[in-house]
């Protein structure tokens, strides 16, 4: 508490400086979106396939697609509109939008059958919205800070969405107890699966009423630096940004958007088939173990804050996450001494797994399944994010960033929309192989691309 109370202090003199009152606001806000982005992740299979007999594994790679999509659509156009005006027009918009979105997905079951997974689609597309204004987010921190505030103020935003993320399964999970049953008010069904999107376009309103009324902005972490007096020094022209070193960065950002696509498109099929979970067990124990992995996502963030760690070289943070994620990926590998796959006998309501046996081949210890998922990637996620973010800002510069910050967000969910599309289908064929291989080649590209411009991968120099 005296580490916020100081920095508080600090937002109230008058000399140029971090304005830390609006960055914790803002790692508030990005908690409550962080929460929007997961608290569906272990419903959302379970949620379609009880909605509708109608969908398979295919749709649930087009209903996480569709996040993607809206962010696609909103990054760009959302950076544009923040570079020519502030953060407020953005992310009020988005924040409406991701509010229609969520109280789509709780209104489903009133659709008629024909349209309910079109509509769970066009509901997931604008929850991309939302992403896109998690994205503004770290802008806003980059142009409210100063160079040296620059990596606390992103690894406590990182700490603010990590929470967020954390809270996600465990509110899903404090639905279970509702039932599928629910009550019925007015024609509209109210049960374990409905009830997170009504309190999300709860939440979504909160934070339309923060950003509205107390987010503030000072632009110090742009155009000129400030001098060891406090005093601002005249703003000369920049130099240009090295484009091959944010190009890197741009590849290492869609990696780290990769590996999350990745862990939420299969992962309740997955355990449904390889370990024969049914509906109310992917939602439990998946909710457990995603807690767990932001609990080690927030110990690695506030490491890389309070440690000496903050002071280790961003290429081999970087390096470090990618290794991680190396293990993580080939640990659910169907090796040939991993324990043969079996079909286990279907419990009642439970929909045939889209992947058996002999499509699996082999299973993954579940320990190792664990550890994977919690240990490697809360915290490569976590480092690989904020020092990926750090770094860009660093490498493009104290000038205004938010269309190529918008791009470089764009770019990620791009990544994220093809991957859970071609992440199903290949779950289809032949389970993790193809999967975990593809994984595996992209991380150790992104080694290869760190080695090679290493050189590059520095600071702007201004002067």
């Amino acid at each position: 508490m005296v580490f916020f109370r100081m920095k508080i202090e600090e937002s109230l003199n008058s000399k140029p400086h971090t304005s830390w009152v609006s960055i914790y606001l803002s790692c508030i806000i990005i908690g409550f979106g962080g929460l929007n982005m997961t608290i569906f992740a272990t419903s959302l299979w379970p949620y379609t396939t009880w909605v509708t007999k109608q969908a398979d594994v295919a749709w649930l790679g087009y209903a996480l697609a569709g996040t993607s999509l809206g962010s696609i659509l909103a990054d760009p156009l959302f950076g544009w509109w923040q570079q020519k005006t502030n953060s407020k027009p953005p992310l009020l918009f988005g924040f409406a939008i991701t509010l229609i979105g969520n109280l789509m997905y709780a209104l489903l079951p009133i659709f008629p059958e024909a349209a309910i997974l079109y509509v769970l689609v066009i509901s997931r597309i604008c929850l991309g919205f939302s992403s896109s204004a998690i994205g503004l987010l770290r802008t806003f921190v980059s142009m409210n800070t100063l160079e040296k505030d620059r990596l606390l103020g992103t690894a406590a935003l990182s700490i603010g969405l990590t929470l967020g993320l954390s809270l996600g399964p465990v509110v899903q999970m404090a639905c279970i107890p509702i039932g599928e049953k629910g009550i019925t008010i007015l024609g509209i069904i109210i049960n374990q699966y409905t009830v997170p999107g009504i309190l999300m376009s709860i939440l979504c309103l909160i934070n339309l009423f923060i950003v509205y009324f107390f987010l503030k902005e000072n632009f110090v972490g742009f155009a000129a630096e400030i001098d060891e007096q406090g005093e601002k020094k005249e703003a000369a022209k920049l130099p240009p940004y090295d484009k091959v070193a944010l190009g890197v960065l741009f590849y290492i950002w869609c990696l780290m958007m990769t590996a999350s696509a990745s862990e939420y498109t299969i992962a309740a099929p997955l355990t449904m088939a390889m370990y024969g979970w049914n509906s109310h067990e992917v939602i439990t124990k998946h909710g457990i173990l995603q807690s767990v992995q932001c609990v080690f996502s927030a110990i690695a963030s506030i490491l890389l804050i309070k440690t000496r760690i903050k002071k280790i070289d961003n290429r081999i943070q970087l390096s470090f996450a990618l290794c991680l994620f190396i293990f993580a990926s080939l640990s659910l590998f169907p090796w040939p001494f991993f324990e043969k796959a079996v079909d286990y006998p279907l419990q009642d309501g439970q929909s045939p797994p889209q992947c058996d046996a002999d499509c699996l081949k082999r299973k993954a210890p579940m320990w190792l399944y664990f550890f994977s998922l919690a240990f490697c990637y809360g915290p490569a996620a976590a480092i690989g994010v904020a020092v990926t973010n750090t770094l860009a800002t660093l490498v493009i510069g104290p000038r205004k960033q938010a269309l190529i910050q918008g791009w470089m967000t764009a770019a990620g969910s791009l990544s994220s929309f093809l991957w859970p599309l071609g992440a199903t289908e290949a779950f289809k064929m032949d389970g993790m192989m193809t999967i975990s291989l593809a994984n595996t080649a992209f991380y150790l590209l992104g080694l290869l691309l760190i080695i090679i411009f290493r050189k590059r991968l520095v600071p702007l120099i201004t002067n």
